[in-house]
């Protein structure tokens, strides 16, 4: 009788995760893998920061491809935007993961990108929180961003242990080469780590 409620409750166990989507890595372990972002060329040529200025998706590994979307909030800097700021450039931001890639993926389908959606990307959200990061954009093209995870939804149980947990994201922009854009951020391949 033991083991038969033992089974039952593994079975429940693994029924409940697949219910969730795909079963994130335990919480001791990192979370994270390859991020690929396009360049939102609407809130970067216009200022309207509603609009998510970076989209793409995450791969978390075993086919767990989640959207991404990362929203301006401003400079990062205590002394606000119109500080000198060298070679490095500050930036705060609030990223948001989704469940689903595909309604990202649809925007970002043709290049150049250019999504006029305000406050969220559309889907259904599976987390968010804040980073705030730097660039040096004027020598090697390499960002670096550090933040926290702050929301996660309960509809994704298997997530839930990353809730307050530390995100780490870096990558290189690249520059769209010819045309029009020459000189303008393209996209940007990096990585996405949840501690």
């Amino acid at each position: 009788m033991v083991m038969r409620r033992s089974v039952m409750m593994v079975l429940a166990v693994l029924v409940a995760g697949l219910l969730a989507g795909a079963v994130p890595a335990a919480a001791d372990e990192p979370l994270g893998g390859s991020m690929d972002l396009t360049l939102n060329l609407y809130a970067a040529a216009t200022g309207d920061y509603s609009a998510p200025i970076w989209v793409g998706t995450v791969d978390l590994g075993d086919g767990d491809v989640r959207g991404i979307a990362f929203f301006h909030l401003g400079s990062g800097k205590p002394y606000g935007e119109d500080h000198a700021t060298g070679t490095a450039a500050h930036f705060g931001e609030r990223w948001v993961l989704y469940s689903d890639p595909g309604p990202i993926l649809a925007l970002t389908g043709t290049e150049p990108v250019f999504v006029t959606l305000g406050g969220f990307a559309p889907g259904e959200m599976l987390m968010w929180g804040h980073d705030a990061g730097v660039g040096n954009f004027f020598s090697n093209s390499e960002y670096r961003m550090g933040g926290s995870v702050e929301f996660v939804n309960p509809a994704y149980p298997a997530y839930a242990g990353w809730e307050g947990r530390r995100v780490h994201m870096a990558g290189t922009i690249l520059y769209w080469e010819s045309g029009d854009l020459a000189g303008v951020p393209r996209c940007s391949p990096g990585t996405f780590r949840i501690n």
